[in-house]
């Protein structure tokens, strides 16, 4: 089998700023990716408080929808059984 003979890549000044180039800015962009996905986490954990336990207060208790929509909570738990079955 023969090799390929590699081609260097030649990226334009737009292509080359667009890439983060140095290492605070990689971290600037964990941090925000960590910190949406804790905001996330708090948002679920928030709702889940919210819902009562008793049966009587279950039942007369009205759910935020777009609440429940934003954080996707209920694709989240789909994907879940699906993975089960």
């Amino acid at each position: 089998m023969k090799k390929r003979k590699l081609v260097p890549l030649d990226y334009s000044e737009e292509e080359k700023a667009a890439v983060p180039s140095s290492q605070a800015q990689l971290t600037a962009l964990a941090t925000a990716a960590t910190t949406s996905a804790e905001e996330k986490r708090k948002s679920i954990k928030n709702l889940i408080e919210r819902i009562p336990t008793a049966k009587d207060d279950l039942f007369a208790f009205s759910l935020d929808w777009s609440m429940v929509d934003s954080v996707g909570i209920v694709l989240m738990s789909f994907f879940q059984i699906i993975k089960l079955l």
